[in-house]
């Protein structure tokens, strides 16, 4: 009930945001939109792999004490997020190369 609730109530307002949005800016480019969070979406697949594999892997061999817990989970975070970055590279997903060009334009002191 309550998760429903507001899984609902945050779609409502996120497409009503996105209507306003849609007004106020002449157009949202909805297709080009959605092909990126489709890619997005499909480069989450390599991240849970990657992040659940290393957790088990660690979770096994380390057990279960706090830092070993710690441990496991940031490896994990580390490698989804590289696993995430690299798929989402490899899909040549617009947005990353820009956040790329933005970090490239930032270490050269602009």
């Amino acid at each position: 009930g309550i998760v429903i609730g507001t899984v609902a109530g945050t779609v409502v307002m996120c497409v009503a945001q996105g209507l306003m949005l849609r007004g106020d800016l002449g157009g949202v480019e909805g297709r080009r939109s959605a092909a990126s969070a489709g890619l997005m979406l499909l480069a989450a697949v390599p991240l849970a792999g990657a992040a659940y594999g290393v957790w088990d892997a660690l979770d096994g061999w380390l057990g279960r004490a706090l830092v070993a817990q710690a441990v496991s989970v940031l490896a994990a975070i580390a490698a989804g997020g590289a696993a995430y970055a690299a798929a989402v590279w490899a899909l040549r997903v617009p947005e990353a190369r820009q956040i790329r060009r933005l970090l490239a334009t930032r270490g050269r002191g602009r």
